[in-house]
């Protein structure tokens, strides 16, 4: 499958949610869903994958950005 490069931006977060995003994140460059992450800044990330890669990407930034109910 081809892989394409995206910037995702991300609201404003604390440092741990965004370490515990960027690790996940990490674990999928050994997939071949995705090929590359990196952070730009703490609200950008670039990542290089395949569509399937950006579909689950997109469902763990809302799980784990999601802010926690009270």
């Amino acid at each position: 499958m081809e892989h394409t490069t995206k910037q995702y931006r991300i609201a404003r977060t604390s440092v741990e949610a965004f370490r515990k995003l960027f690790a996940e994140l990490k674990l999928w460059e050994r997939l071949a869903e995705c090929a590359e992450v990196r952070a730009r800044s703490r609200s950008v990330f670039v990542v290089k994958a395949t569509t399937v890669g950006h579909e689950a990407l997109r469902e763990a930034m809302g799980r784990m950005m999601a802010p926690a109910a009270h």
